[in-house]
């Protein structure tokens, strides 16, 4: 429990200094009473000003010590203990906060019920949205996080007011059955429960709205796969900020789009896939809105997986076809050393340097040279005495900007 601590149910303190110390720079405070909530429990620490002696000090950091706040403001110099302060928090923010927090609480026990076996990992909230990481066994999908979605937004339309419980650590576990575990310890003494109804009850120290009504909105814009099972969801409740979200995921997606759908053009012409035409003309959009983000998202994830599947695949077939094309290349022996100049335009590079190692696997002593006149590249493979580096530098017909080793070398047809 945070000592002297009054803001669950108020927004601005008229108390005494109780402590202070003095820096060069700072003044560093703990107040007879506080309104300002120091970061913990995964909230944000509060923002706000300390009205001493007729002068207002923005407070420039919050922090927790023995569970009292002490607050860092610009050094006042003639402060004492036991004189008036006026502490007022920014109201519109810590409405965001709270209702950012209770949002949390509804989304981690949505989770708990939908998949027992899930483990939390971590969540904060501040005033711009929240995020919950979760270890999950089971696979996550865009319509599944939909799902979930929907039963939060129905526990928030539930109307359920907000109780706290404060009770001690063994009746929060024997009557409560919830956790007092803390990392590697149990919790003591008095503890805090905040409840909602019948949809949320969580121990918490941090501050929530007064009925799940009073949380704006709620929408899971975006959700990602940590590693080894951990799930991180982002979520925001202010409407404005849910908006602005999903038209900024529409624009930093926009270049992997393209990227996506150039890749597939370089190979439709030799291969075209139906389904991927499909899921790119679905996505291909300048605007999104709730109703068809997780639709979008879904054909996205789905688009990005065929492409990889769509370009393996197509790159298989083209080098299978190189090696049924220049199976029965001719070297040319001259003093002793193998060579082979191949001219194609369709190649790119990590085509030459397939098709010149593949060749060199069964041809030693060798030097091979490719060539694409087309895009001006150029690359020379030896594994024989003969330097692919000095080869291209003096090449005979072709000018070449480039570097290597003695084994390989690459530039650019000047």
């Amino acid at each position: 429990m945070i000592k002297n601590f009054i803001g669950y149910h108020h927004l601005k303190a008229e108390t005494k200094v109780k402590d202070y110390k003095n820096t060069d720079k700072f003044t560093f405070l703990i107040l007879e009473q506080t309104c300002f909530f120091a970061e913990s429990a995964g909230q944000i620490g509060d923002s706000g000003i300390l009205i001493i002696n007729g002068l207002e000090y923005p407070v420039l950091g919050l922090v927790l010590d023995n569970d009292e706040v002490i607050h860092k403001i610009a050094l006042v110099k003639d402060i004492e203990i036991n004189v008036p302060v006026v502490a007022k928090i920014d109201a519109a923010k810590r409405k965001l906060v709270s209702a950012n927090h209770s949002a949390a609480h509804l989304l981690f026990d949505t989770l708990r019920e939908q998949f027992p076996s899930s483990i939390g990992k971590g969540y904060f909230n501040d005033e711009n949205g929240l995020r919950i990481d979760m270890w999950i066994e089971e696979e996550m999908t865009s319509n599944i996080i939909e799902a979930i979605q929907n039963i939060v937004a129905n526990k928030i339309a539930s109307n359920s007011s907000k109780e706290e419980i404060i009770t001690d650590a063994q009746i929060v576990q024997s009557e409560y059955n919830l956790d007092i575990s803390f990392g590697n310890k149990e919790l003591k003494g008095e503890l805090r429960i905040v409840k909602f109804g019948d949809v949320s009850i969580q121990l918490c120290s941090g501050t929530h709205v007064d009925n799940t009504s009073d949380i704006p909105d709620f929408y899971i814009y975006n959700f990602e796969s940590k590693g080894n099972n951990v799930y991180r969801f982002y979520a925001k409740t202010s409407l404005e900020q849910i908006e602005q979200a999903i038209k900024q995921t529409l624009e930093q997606e926009q270049e992997e789009i393209k990227a996506l759908t150039d890749k597939y053009e370089m190979t439709k012409s030799k291969m075209s896939n139906l389904e991927i035409e499909s899921l790119i003309s679905a996505i291909a959009t300048k605007e999104l809105s709730k109703a068809t983000f997780f639709q979008w998202k879904t054909n996205l994830i789905l688009l990005k997986s065929k492409i990889k599947e769509h370009y393996i695949q197509f790159e298989k077939i083209k080098r299978d076809n190189y090696i049924q094309k220049y199976s029965e290349a001719a070297f040319v022996n001259i003093d002793n050393i193998n060579y082979l100049e191949i001219k194609d335009d369709t190649m790119e590079i990590k085509d030459m340097n397939f098709v010149a190692d593949w060749l060199m696997k069964s041809n030693s002593n060798a030097l091979i040279e490719l060539v694409n006149l087309n895009s001006k590249i150029y690359l020379c493979k030896s594994n024989s005495s003969k330097s692919a580096i000095e080869t291209m530098k003096n090449h005979a017909s072709l000018s070449i900007k480039g570097g290597g080793n003695e084994k390989t070398a690459q530039g650019k047809i000047t």
